[in-house]
């Protein structure tokens, strides 16, 4: 576990100080609002849980389970991109048995929660896998020619101008 110094939900910094002071003011509230779910108070401090080992190893094998599930329908409707549909169904289906089964029901602070975590998600995924292939496959192919130019002109343009003026 890592203390953090801030975190930004839905595009909103909340530094420790404003968490610490909400969970003063309301407890477990403001963290169930989309201030870091499931996070803990420590002496002023917000620590952000992780997922233990012996956690996953419980999930992984249900995961498992469901991905060779989900790839024999798709394998059944035939096209490649037949998994998209059943993935996007699976994951928010689950999403909203969880909410039903921890809480009964949608409150605004789960929806801004379940938002977070489907944007943190993609943002992730993206960075750590889409980056690094259209990095490589850059290298490998190269780059469009206008990228080339366009970075040229912007770093002759000073901090002061708009694009296309001198």
């Amino acid at each position: 576990m890592g203390t953090l110094g801030f975190q930004v939900i839905n595009g909103v910094l909340y530094t420790k100080h404003y968490i610490a002071r909400s969970l003063k003011r309301w407890g477990k509230l403001t963290i169930n609002q989309g201030c870091l779910a499931g996070a803990k108070k420590i002496e002023e401090e917000v620590v952000m849980p992780y997922i233990p080992v012996a956690q996953r190893k419980v999930c992984d094998g249900l995961i498992d389970e469901l991905a060779g599930c989900l790839n024999g329908l798709a394998r059944e409707d035939g096209g490649e991109g037949a998994f998209a549909g059943l993935l996007n169904y699976a994951c928010t289906r689950l999403a909203l048995q969880v909410v039903r089964r921890r809480y009964g029901g949608m409150r605004y602070w789960l929806i801004a929660m379940l938002s977070g975590i489907f944007t943190n998600l993609g943002q992730e995924f993206y960075r750590r896998l889409a980056v690094p292939y259209e990095d490589r496959q850059l290298a490998r192919s190269g780059d469009v020619d206008l990228y080339a130019e366009y970075l040229a002109e912007i770093e002759k343009m000073g901090w002061g101008q708009a694009a296309g003026q001198e």
